[in-house]
């Protein structure tokens, strides 16, 4: 019973543990005799389901767990590991859960006494940049308090040497990372059966920042990710960070994406400003004639909050979080309500800088980010695949804001598109001075790659499939508020141009990512140089891939 051996080699730290575990066990023992007592009615012949609940009733929980990872069917192998995670199925406690009380008793005895705790290292960083109320109200968050218990805690925590073995391997940099998704899969299966936390390997792709190519593998029913990985550093908000301003995958993000790629969805937000206070506020904004604190406090009370809309998205993920947060970001740089960087200047710079365009009334700014089709290069038997190039844009459109709270679309406003063209252009410079968009930038990496797989994997193949990693609302971390709505953006500044005055410019907009606009079709196989550089990354999987093939990710 190695659970057990767990336990009791555990329990030397604190005379409190072996009370706490002799009172589990006394449960445990009453348990399984009810277990052996109960009839076992006769079958004609055994199921994976039968199988797997012998196997724990004989307390063979690791074999239970490779029966349930061996199943070939995919609805019964999801069945089987919410059954041993304890999801149904079992009853009331016939399965003896230690890796519950192991959980319990670190997190509650001695926390800085459990190696596979790590101390404080059980806190979560909460999701850098936001915070949302127990109204569901979005709010900034400038600065870390320091005069919070548990802002000092994590402090230490996350200034703590990261622990020798895999841990401190992953986070190295590699120039070509490779992951197999197959081997990722079991990995979060056996976590998620275990009722384990997802830990930092896992969550953050073994540092994986980019993906340079995709290799098919259709015997194994695998895939393979390769590209750059590692050179990271973990900032004061919990965020793995490179100094070139990259940010690694994280799991529950790329979860969401496959699924709603394999579902057709559109994923991402919008932030809409109420009609009826929008028409308010540009009709005051009008009637003033002068500018003061007074007059932009009334002014944002006018306003009153844009409404958070998601799409395809859990609401309480931190997923939804992050493209709540970038989009609403992204509208603050564009309006000046935050500074951005060189090359990027606010919508009210352009106005002033262009007098002979005039100064549009009632404007309302729309911004969104939208997919960026790469340069996808296929190798000639279209088993592996080379992406280049930037795989998310901003785009823009400009509503006005008439009478009856009636918006307007109307032709394209140059200095929108100006806007728009100088947040590409300098992209990259604005994900390193704000990580928000590098892991925005992710989401869409990881539609390029999921709209690969849809096409490219051979019809007379084994289906691809995603298993766990297509259902992260079973085990990403899910937030108790979800978004509903943020203080609006607008600024009030007075410009008079060819006989027309500006007073106010709103922002509005959202987060836009299907993967088929990604990546409408397949390129045609290159028999060029390029293929020859695929098939040469292609050649090197197989020949550096572990001889232990449960390991999911090497160099």
């Amino acid at each position: 019973m190695p659970a057990l051996s767990k336990l009791f080699a555990a329990a030397r730290y604190s005379a409190l543990s072996l009370a706490v575990i002799a009172s589990f066990l006394v449960a445990w023992l009453g348990c399984r005799a009810t277990i052996a007592e109960e009839p076992t009615a006769p079958q004609e012949s055994k199921g994976p389901r039968q199988t797997l609940r012998e196997r724990i009733a004989a307390g063979d929980y690791e074999g239970a767990l490779q029966s349930a990872l061996s199943s070939s069917d995919s609805q019964g192998r999801l069945d089987m590991l919410l059954e041993l995670r304890g999801g149904g199925g079992l009853g009331g406690g016939a399965q003896a859960d230690f890796d519950s009380l192991m959980e319990l008793i670190q997190s509650t005895i001695a926390p800085d006494s459990w190696e596979q705790l790590g101390g404080p290292g059980t806190m979560e960083p909460y999701f850098a940049g936001v915070f949302v109320d127990s109204e569901g109200m979005v709010s900034d968050l400038e600065s870390i308090p320091t005069d919070d218990e548990l802002t000092a805690l994590r402090r230490t925590t996350l200034a703590r040497q990261v622990d020798a073995g895999t841990a401190r391997h992953w986070s190295r940099n590699s120039p070509q990372r490779k992951i197999s998704l197959r081997q990722l899969e079991q990995r979060l299966a056996r976590s998620f059966a275990r009722g384990e936390k997802v830990d930092d390997e896992l969550l953050h792709l073994a540092g994986l920042y980019r993906i340079d190519t995709v290799v098919l593998d259709p015997a194994q029913r695998d895939v393979i990710l390769i590209g750059p990985a590692g050179g990271l550093r973990r900032d004061e908000l919990g965020r793995w960070l490179s100094d070139d301003g990259r940010t690694a995958f994280r799991l529950d993000d790329f979860g969401y994406v496959v699924r709603g790629s394999r579902l057709g969805e559109t994923l991402g937000c919008t932030i809409e400003p109420d009609d009826e206070h929008l028409r308010d506020a540009f009709a005051w904004a009008s009637s003033q004639r002068s500018l003061s604190d007074q007059t932009a406090r009334e002014l944002a009370g006018r306003l009153g909050n844009s409404r958070v809309q998601l799409f395809g998205l859990s609401p309480a993920s931190e997923t939804a979080l992050l493209v709540v947060e970038a989009d609403r970001h992204m509208k603050r740089v564009a309006l000046g309500d935050v500074p951005g960087v060189a090359g990027i200047p606010t919508y009210l710079q352009l106005i002033a800088n262009t007098p002979e365009l005039g100064a549009p009334q009632g404007q309302l700014l729309r911004l969104w980010f939208a997919p960026r089709p790469p340069e996808v290069t296929s190798s000639e038997d279209r088993l592996a695949f080379a992406i280049r190039g930037e795989t998310l844009q901003v785009v823009a459109e400009r509503e006005t804001v008439a009478d009856k709270a009636q918006r307007r679309a109307v032709g394209g406003d140059p200095r929108a598109r100006m806007l728009a063209d100088a947040f590409n252009e300098h992209f990259d410079r604005l994900a390193v001075e704000y990580p928000v968009y590098a892991r925005l930038r992710t989401l869409y990496e990881v539609a390029t790659l999921s709209r690969i797989l849809e096409l490219a994997w051979p019809v007379d193949a084994p289906p691809l499939d995603w298993g766990l990693l297509a259902e992260p609302d079973l085990w990403a971390s899910q937030h108790a508020v979800a978004p509903q709505t943020v203080r609006s953006i607008a600024v009030h500044e007075r410009h008079a141009m060819n006989g027309k005055r500006l007073d106010l410019v709103a922002a509005s907009g959202g987060v836009s990512l299907r993967a088929d606009v990604l990546l409408p079709q397949l390129p045609e196989p290159n028999a060029g140089a390029a293929a020859s550089r695929i098939r040469e990354i292609q050649s090197t999987v197989d020949a550096s891939r572990p001889v232990v093939r449960a390991h999911w990710w090497w160099d």
